[in-house]
């Protein structure tokens, strides 16, 4: 660990910006400013994995190399190393069940069995085990449950939980319908999750000072109607017109002029027949009739 971290401080000081070490800073050798950071935790890792591969590829291990590795052209690096020690039978391969390496290195947390899917951070998960097991079906007629679920912080895109039919994990990938996309962490949902829960406040506010103005607008479309249907019945003299009466003389005086009363009732009169006729017609030829029988 010591040597990771001399390879990782050698590389990154005065070359990413807002970098901190702690001793340079209380020794006033580097002040730092916060907001000079670029770097989000994936593109960090990135460039952890080029310092680390620079290093394994390029770090000079001459001394290292003997008689023998040098006859069969051991490159003198660390990779050389390991690559030369590999081929010669050197390293233990051991294999660890997949289940095993989840549960030991995977942090554990409580996923709930719903209607729709397993939920995880409010995030829907499934697979074709659960599904052919029907576990959406059980939680929709018995209940939901709580099942245990371990999850890689590194991306959303899979969740982990025990088989209780048999030994092992059950693996469960993220439903498309989800909030979040399968690459991003664990950490940067977190944060958009508390950046959307900090702004609800203000979308609130917000909301509720548009409905305000809203219902100001109304009430006064309200009120003016209310002056003007007054304005005009305090006008008004004799009886009043029906409904049918008030819709002839409106279209009548929207034409030329030129058209009566009387003209504009039969219009109106036969635009209803004619509107009567045609749907007859469409009923008829609906019914495989013709409409001139």
């Amino acid at each position: 660990m010591e040597v990771l971290h001399r390879i990782e401080k050698d590389a990154q000081f005065l070359f990413i910006p807002g970098a901190m070490d702690y001793r340079r800073q209380e020794l006033e050798l580097r002040r730092v400013d916060p907001n000079d950071c670029v770097m989000t935790l994936r593109e960090y890792v990135a460039f952890l994995h080029e310092v680390f591969a620079e290093y394994n590829l390029t770090a000079d291990r001459r001394r290292r190399v003997d008689a023998h590795m040098e006859a069969a052209g051991v490159y003198p690096s660390p990779g050389g190393l390991w690559a030369w020690a590999w081929a010669m039978g050197m390293a233990v391969r051991r294999h660890v069940n997949q289940s095993d390496l989840i549960t030991t290195l995977l942090p554990r947390d409580m996923g709930r069995v719903t209607r729709e899917a397993v939920r995880f951070a409010k995030c829907d998960y499934s697979s074709e085990t659960i599904q052919r097991r029907q576990w959406t079906t059980l939680a929709r007629n018995f209940g939901g449950l709580n099942v245990p679920v371990f999850h890689y912080p590194g991306a959303m895109a899979r969740i982990w939980t025990p088989d209780e039919m048999g030994a092992g994990m059950l693996e469960l990938s993220l439903s498309p319908e989800s909030k979040v996309s399968p690459e991003a962490s664990f950490e940067e949902y977190l944060d958009s999750y508390a950046h959307q829960t900090m702004r609800q406040p203000d979308i609130k506010h917000s909301n509720k000072m548009q409905a305000v103005e809203f219902l100001n607008r109304r009430t006064a479309l309200v009120e003016l109607s209310k002056r003007l249907t007054a304005e005009a019945l305090s006008r008004a003299s004799g009886p009043a017109p029906s409904m049918t009466d008030a819709r002839i003389l409106e279209i009548a005086s929207s034409t030329t002029g030129q058209t009566s009363e009387s003209r504009t009732r039969e219009a109106l009169r036969d635009e209803a027949a004619l509107a009567h006729q045609s749907m007859l017609d469409s009923l008829l030829q609906s019914m495989d009739l013709d409409p001139k029988i």
